[in-house]
């Protein structure tokens, strides 16, 4: 493991447990390779609020902190005004008499100190199959389209998941009729479990 493939492991574990320790001795050259394995990484926010005060930083160039420091920022609101949106959609959902499940992205985010931080590509919403076409006629009422505009009513029942995007906007959905990919060898057969409980209904 390269040395600043160790630090981002080192910052992101304080990051998410709060304790912060030792700072990574990282030259200006590990600390870029760091920032842009955590970009690519999607966790810029997290690592970035994490050494914006390190006096390890400053062996990066002004010019440079600043880049990845707008990155991190520009990155950080794109999610605040994804969870707003997505936040309102569930209440506009609710008022209309369903009750979406929400799973993966909101969630696993809520267990990080500043959630706001860890962004996430999608929100995901598990639906039962038979919810299909209410969900769909929902979500278009709320200005969303689907990927697959050319699917029939068909496809969207056959579909095991369904994913609506809105224009000028990050928000981002992905409709699951199932908590695994039913095509998976591995994960596929744990739907079953889920399968008529009351837990999953």
């Amino acid at each position: 493991m390269r040395k600043e493939q160790e630090a981002l492991l080192h910052i992101l574990s304080q990051a998410v447990s709060g304790k912060i320790t030792a700072e990574p001795a990282l030259d200006s050259k590990e600390w870029q390779l760091l920032l842009k394995l955590a970009d690519e990484h999607e966790i810029l926010p997290i690592v970035y609020d994490s050494v914006c005060n390190s006096g390890a930083l400053k062996e990066v160039q002004k010019e440079e902190r600043k880049k990845w420091q707008e990155r991190a920022l520009s990155v950080s609101i794109r999610q605040i005004i994804q969870t707003k949106e997505f936040l309102t959609l569930l209440v506009h959902a609710q008022k209309a008499g369903m009750d979406p499940i929400v799973v993966k992205g909101i969630i696993c985010r809520s267990l990080y100190l500043k959630p706001c931080l860890r962004p996430s590509v999608d929100e995901d919403i598990l639906i039962f199959p038979d919810e299909t076409e209410q969900y769909h006629k929902f979500l278009l009422a709320e200005g969303l389209f689907p990927d697959n505009e050319e699917y029939t009513l068909e496809d969207r029942e056959a579909a095991a998941e369904l994913s609506y995007h809105k224009k000028e906007s990050p928000i981002y959905i992905e409709l699951h009729k199932y908590l695994f990919a039913p095509e998976s060898e591995i994960f596929g057969c744990f739907n079953a479990f889920f399968t008529g409980q009351s837990a999953y209904r």
